[in-house]
């Protein structure tokens, strides 16, 4: 079971919809000063990537690259 604080509200961008989505981790990048989140949504499954700047803010929410090339190649 999921415990609480790995579950947040998120407008998900493949259900275009406010959705529960479960926290999957935290990864570091070099594209920007801050770290990239990753989410599943409870609702349709899409895996999400949330970009986050160094002072906690989202700035960026979209469906993982890799889970839409997946889907592209059935």
């Amino acid at each position: 079971m999921t415990s609480p604080e790995q579950m947040t509200r998120l407008d998900c961008p493949s259900c275009e919809d406010v959705a529960d989505v479960r926290y999957l981790g935290t990864a570091s990048t070099e594209e920007h000063d801050g770290h990239i989140v990753g989410w599943e949504c409870s609702e349709c499954g899409a895996e999400l990537v949330e970009h986050v700047d160094a002072t906690g803010s989202s700035f960026d929410l979209r469906i993982s690259e890799a889970a839409e090339t997946e889907g592209d190649s059935r």
